[in-house]
């Protein structure tokens, strides 16, 4: 039941996207109270992606290197550049342009291993990847940052509130995730919270969802014009990726799956993870950033269906 329903998340997602705008259009003012949840609910979502992650599994470097390489220059070396380009179309508003690095520059650790699995990629190298991934984001995205952003657009950043949210958002579900995975080698009980934890991933992925683009809707229609801004940019990046990555794929050499797992890395990115980076923005900002960074997880998910079709049938 679990397989069926990671088979069927994009779907999912899609209706309660549809729910979470209907309710927010008819219930303001209710809507606007699931503000405060986000923070609760960014970090539940956290800890179930990151339970998921093998962080003590073995690894045959041997088998896994050129991979490892391949998907290296594509999510730090190739995005960054395609990123680049691409942003020099959008308007020098410092928030949405923040927020699209912010987005776009972060490649996804969780439900990219679904939606490799399921366009008939190697799910498995994918998996044993996200520690690596998730490790070189959180080093490297802050110097890309500051090198593509600016020093005047960063100092926009309250950084108080932005490692107080980092600490409880991210911080405190990794320790914990990391802490069950430890000991599972010494305590039978604490297996059962980690088999419960494999089922979160798709349930609080769809509550996020639900939590964070109600509230918004009122506010998206002040927010056309960012909007529609966005979408050919992300719609460009989402196309181009998949190109590039098979460039690089039989630049390594990669087999067909491993091709297809490094196409699927290669254009999604960690949208709802980095979400609670625009807590450190002024509460003005935060609802263009907010609203941003929701454009991109639509635009994904649209083309996470179409490519799951596509990708077996290119490659």
């Amino acid at each position: 039941m679990r397989e069926r329903l990671e088979e069927r998340q994009a779907t999912f997602y899609f209706i309660v996207l549809g729910v979470a705008f209907i309710y927010g259009y008819f219930f303001q003012t209710s809507s606007s109270l699931l503000e405060q949840w986000i923070p609760f609910v960014l970090a539940v979502l956290l800890y179930s992606m990151f339970s998921q992650i093998p962080f003590f599994t073995k690894y045959d470097f041997r088998v896994n290197l050129r991979f490892f390489f391949a998907l290296f220059a594509v999510n730090f070396i190739v995005v960054p550049l395609v990123v680049y380009g691409l942003v020099t179309f959008l308007p020098t508003e410092p928030a949405l342009r923040l927020a699209v690095y912010l987005v776009l520059l972060a490649p996804c650790v969780d439900y990219v291993i679904v939606f490799t699995a399921l366009g008939q990629g190697d799910a498995k190298q994918m998996l044993f990847a996200t520690p690596f991934l998730l490790i070189l984001q959180l080093i490297i995205l802050p110097f890309e940052l500051w090198f593509f952003v600016g020093s005047e657009a960063l100092a926009l950043m309250q950084w108080k509130p932005f490692l107080t949210s980092f600490l409880w958002i991210f911080v405190l579900p990794l320790f914990v995730a990391v802490t069950i995975q430890y000991c599972l080698r010494f305590d039978s009980p604490i297996r059962k919270i980690q088999q419960a934890s494999a089922w979160l991933p798709v349930p609080t992925m769809a509550l996020t969802i639900f939590v964070i683009v109600a509230p918004q809707v009122q506010r998206m229609a002040n927010m056309k014009e960012e909007i529609f801004a966005v979408i050919p940019i992300y719609i460009a990046f989402i196309v181009i990726m998949p190109i590039l990555s098979v460039m690089i794929a039989r630049l390594y050499r990669l087999k067909k799956p491993a091709e297809r797992a490094l196409i699927f890395s290669g254009f999604t990115r960690n949208s709802l993870a980095v979400l609670p980076l625009t807590f450190a923005l002024p509460p003005v900002m935060q609802s263009l950033a907010m609203t941003i960074i929701l454009t991109q997880t639509v635009c994904e998910l649209v083309f996470e269906l179409i490519y799951i079709r596509l990708v077996p049938k290119w490659t």
